[in-house]
């Protein structure tokens, strides 16, 4: 069987599509084709390898499936106020003058907002302290840990954001 390692790819709506692509993959119809031995991921990406790797430590791969459909669904538009909020940021994101302004210069609106999603999905206080790497892990065939990713939901305002996770290195 063939070894895979997933990285998503980050950048609003690009994360979404991760995340269907994880969701396909993590199916009955597909788990079953390789041994997924890798999650990784950047800025959303890494929010749903995070999602998944969680569902996968802790339960199974509907687990993984289940916990990337809440968080989407989660921050769907739900009413006048977000369709408002999502016109206006597309809007102004596309006008052809822009300014260019640090991240990190100043406290990310959502911010709040996607720490407690991640935190409420991931179930973070229920994840293993050390969740070791077993590269096996992810395949859910033999236990339950994760092989390369590690995670540190953090934010700071000088630093990295809510989306601030690493990789834990390679095996081996």
């Amino acid at each position: 069987m063939r070894n895979v390692a997933i990285a998503c790819q980050g950048g609003g709506s690009h994360a979404a599509f991760a995340a269907g692509v994880l969701k396909a993959l993590l199916g009955s119809k597909l788990r079953s084709e390789f041994d997924l031995v890798a999650l990784s991921g950047t800025s959303g990406g890494a929010m749903c390898a995070a999602l998944a790797w969680a569902g996968l430590v802790m339960g199974s791969h509907d687990d993984a499936i289940d916990r990337l459909t809440r968080f989407w669904r989660d921050l769907e538009v739900h009413d006048l106020l977000d369709a408002a909020a999502n016109f206006w940021s597309v809007f102004l994101a596309r006008m052809p003058v822009t300014l260019e302004i640090s991240p990190y210069a100043y406290e990310p609106v959502a911010a709040a907002r996607m720490k407690e999603l991640l935190f409420r999905h991931l179930a973070i206080e229920a994840l293993p302290a050390d969740p070791g790497r077993d590269p096996a892990a992810l395949s859910g065939r033999s236990c339950a840990r994760p092989a390369v990713l590690g995670w540190a939901l953090h934010h700071q305002p000088s630093g990295p954001g809510v989306h601030g996770f690493a990789e834990a290195g390679a095996a081996g």
